[in-house]
């Protein structure tokens, strides 16, 4: 499935998995596709008979079933829930050209869950996915198959996430100590040396040299 027609990936942004509800969620109206569609092939004969309006009759029930057997098929594929490594994007496909689109950014992530409840969820492994957003609102993926993994994929995404950003500000924050701590050493010696030499303007001069050298030996072996 090409995800650049219904999100736009960011720098660095991967795509970690897609996720479909199980197909058994259109159960009722492919059956009733299929009836609209195979019906008028039984009764072909009663219905010409009847001439036009027998004709008309088969025409209208095939055409219906079959926009209705299209609307399923739009439907189940493009209503998705996209894992990236930053964030949750939920795509709610409502028929054949009405999209309703959201994102949930990792860090605003409170809370995710997985159930499976039912006879017939526990028979074909199919259930419910949540993730708490603040304190009322909600994302949640009903009839979704394998809850348990895509939990799983979803908390790793998340916790790998934060990892980074940790990382990250721990290295910004390393670097900026190690030039201040280096820039206030030098600043040290060259005021004791400026101190020890007191009024005397030729020693003031030669310690500032020989402790000069001295800071650039230490900086060049840190």
């Amino acid at each position: 499935m090409n995800v650049s027609g219904i999100v736009r990936l960011k720098d660095g942004e991967s795509v970690l998995g897609i996720v479909r509800r199980f197909p058994i969620v259109h159960l009722r109206p492919a059956i009733l596709s299929i009836l609209l569609v195979g019906t008028p092939f039984f009764l072909m004969i009663p219905l010409f008979r009847f001439g036009r309006i027998g004709v008309g009759v088969f025409a209208l029930s095939v055409s219906v079933g079959l926009i209705l057997a299209l609307r399923i098929a739009v439907r189940w594929h493009w209503t998705v829930l996209i894992v990236t490594s930053r964030r949750l994007v939920d795509v709610e496909q409502q028929g054949l050209f009405d999209r309703l689109v959201s994102e949930v950014p990792f860090e605003r992530i409170q809370d995710i869950s997985y159930a499976r409840r039912g006879f017939w969820g526990t028979v074909f492994g199919f259930g419910t996915v949540s993730v708490r957003i603040g304190a009322s609102a909600r994302l949640e993926q009903h009839h979704i198959r394998r809850p348990r993994d895509v939990h799983h994929l979803i908390v790793e995404a998340v916790e790998r996430a934060d990892s980074g950003v940790r990382e990250e500000r721990a290295g910004e924050t390393g670097g900026g100590g190690k030039g201040a701590k280096t820039g206030l050493r030098g600043d040290e010696i060259d005021g004791s040396a400026e101190a020890l030499g007191g009024d005397d303007d030729e020693t003031g001069r030669f310690l500032a040299d020989s402790f000069g050298g001295r800071r650039n030996d230490v900086l060049e072996r840190e």
